[in-house]
């Protein structure tokens, strides 16, 4: 990638991305900016009670497919409902414009499936937990 002795500003899923290059190339980084990062796996139990069966619906197969692709519920249900506020139709519309097509959403339900909750998806929960995110901070921010 060419990085050489670069500053990351990382930030949620991107955090996880980031820290597992820097990890892998240690003399690479200058240092790390980061928030909302993913630094250890999740359980259902972290998240708020009325989003907890969504979010399960969502890294199912068939039916997490046909919430998020189908029917951009990603965007017309769970976004609004996280949201402090309720967003204009300009500002929901800026959301829905990267994602017209029930293809172009592939990536948004893919996403859902890739957060490590109770040990799944394995490879991730692997990467998080000991390969990237806590060796690498323990490096980055050693305790005296």
């Amino acid at each position: 990638m060419g990085l050489e002795k670069d500053t990351l500003v990382i930030h949620d899923w991107g955090s996880g991305l980031g820290l597992h290059y820097a990890a892998q190339y240690p003399e690479n980084i200058r240092g790390i900016a980061f928030m909302e990062a993913i630094l250890q796996t999740a359980r259902s139990a972290d998240f708020p009670s009325d989003f907890r069966m969504g979010f399960k619906l969502m890294r199912t197969p068939f039916v997490g497919w046909l919430m998020v692709s189908v029917m951009n519920g990603f965007v017309e249900q769970i976004l609004p409902k996280a949201t402090l506020r309720q967003l204009t139709e300009e500002e929901m519309n800026h959301y829905r414009t990267p994602y017209p097509t029930v293809r172009s959403r592939k990536p948004v339900w893919q996403w859902p499936r890739e957060i490590p909750v109770e040990g799944k998806p394995a490879d991730v929960t692997r990467i998080v937990c000991t390969t990237c995110n806590i060796t690498l901070l323990n490096r980055i921010f050693p305790y005296p």
